[in-house]
């Protein structure tokens, strides 16, 4: 993950049975940088959204003022590590099984959506 928020992901290849376009040779490498889509819905508003404590050693809190739909957890590789669907204003999350390290957390509601970093200890 960039300083910018926007991700950078690098790939390398081998093939070249037509799978794969533009082969030049034994291996192929990619780098592509993603950034979240600038049409997606409304953000959370932050005075309408507490997540706490940040960082976290066993139980994250979230509270909003508009039910949450959908949370996802993922690691800063992109892997999806957790998924619930609470829809709740208020909720707990479990963390104390996850590793020392950074996260995303991605809340979804019926009209907003918006990623954040949370510190597990």
């Amino acid at each position: 993950m960039t300083s910018s928020g926007k991700f950078v992901v690098i790939g390398a290849s081998e093939s070249n049975n037509g799978d794969v376009s533009g082969n030049h040779g034994q291996h192929d490498f990619w780098v592509v940088k993603l950034a979240p889509d600038p049409l997606l819905v409304s953000e959370f508003d932050a005075n309408l959204l507490k997540l706490y404590p940040n960082p976290v050693t066993r139980t994250l809190n979230i509270e909003a003022m508009e039910r949450i739909e959908r949370i996802v957890i993922f690691d800063l590789l992109g892997q999806k590590l957790l998924e619930r669907s609470p829809n709740m204003l208020k909720t707990e999350i479990d963390m104390e099984h996850l590793a020392v390290g950074t996260y995303i957390i991605q809340l979804v509601s019926n009209n907003s959506s918006d990623s954040f970093k949370i510190i597990k200890h």
